[in-house]
């Protein structure tokens, strides 16, 4: 967080009411993901594909969790990994990779 002295706004406005305005801040930082939507990449040693998902609708799914999670919304990103692993795709965030498993893991 910014603090700043004096009379310049930080974080927003005060609106008549005295309320906070939320969009009156700097706009976010954009990112481009590239032709996926997102930074995850298929592992390498991945093996064969067992899992319904088409490989374009999984990347759907992990851009839409990426914009989920960067909003701080993790309850529907939460939701979105979920759909993932019981469609048999395992996404590991710390290596932003993702493979379709082979078994059937609980």
């Amino acid at each position: 967080k910014t603090w700043q002295t004096g009379g310049g706004r930080a974080g927003g406005c005060e609106r008549q009411d005295g309320k906070k305005c939320d969009n009156c801040g700097p706009p976010r930082r954009t990112r481009n993901f590239g032709p996926t939507g997102h930074d995850y990449y298929q592992s390498e040693d991945a093996g064969p594909i067992d899992s319904p998902l088409a490989e374009d609708r999984i990347n759907e799914l992990l851009a839409e969790r990426l914009q989920d999670k960067m909003r701080r919304d993790f309850s529907t990103a939460d939701g979105i990994k979920k759909e993932l692993f019981n469609n048999r795709v395992f996404a590991h965030d710390a290596m932003k990779e993702w493979r379709r498993r082979l078994c059937d893991v609980r």
